[in-house]
């Protein structure tokens, strides 16, 4: 069987560079077009290494742009620079919901250690910053650390706080 051969020529062609790049990449590329012998016809990508530039990267999408698909490429960079904001966004959102129930988590735990401590009656005996903290815990519970430790006359650290939180929940073990 005598294999059927046809060709395709370009009419109204014109060689033209579309992109130049600020360096040069040490390479060359340049496309083809080909027939594949059903009526489809198909695009060939070729690269020649010339000399090895390790300082070039290329520029994201420059393939899309130079065969002419521009609105193709932004729309691309769009969907993807959309897709990384919302990826941002959903992180944070996470992580703050994430440190909220373990905020609210903790107060219920302090709270609940500031139960115990009355039940046992040992809240007369605790020494007096250890009294303030109570009261300010009991009044503010929704309030995260930082916020709590705002309320105290003076200001105390967020740190101080979280010591003064964990012994009464110590004491309340005991």
């Amino acid at each position: 069987m005598k294999q059927q051969t046809r060709s395709a020529s370009a009419v109204g062609h014109e060689r033209r560079t579309i992109y130049l790049p600020p360096q040069r990449p040490g390479f060359a590329a340049w496309t083809a077009a080909f027939d594949y012998g059903d009526g489809r016809l198909g695009l060939s990508f070729k690269e020649t290494v010339r000399e090895k530039n390790t300082g070039f990267r290329p520029p994201r999408l420059e393939l899309g742009e130079a065969i002419g698909a521009p609105v193709s490429a932004m729309e691309l960079m769009n969907a993807k620079a959309e897709k990384e904001l919302r990826n941002g966004v959903n992180r944070r959102v996470n992580c703050e919901a994430a440190n909220l129930d373990k905020a609210v988590e903790a107060a219920q735990e302090q709270l609940e250690a500031i139960r115990r401590l009355y039940e046992l009656g040992r809240v007369e005996e605790l020494p007096p910053r250890l009294k303030e903290t109570i009261i300010l815990r009991e009044a503010f519970p929704e309030l995260t650390l930082s916020e709590l430790a705002e309320e105290f006359d003076p200001p105390i650290t967020k740190s101080c706080l979280n010591h003064r939180l964990r012994k009464l929940v110590e004491l309340s073990r005991t």
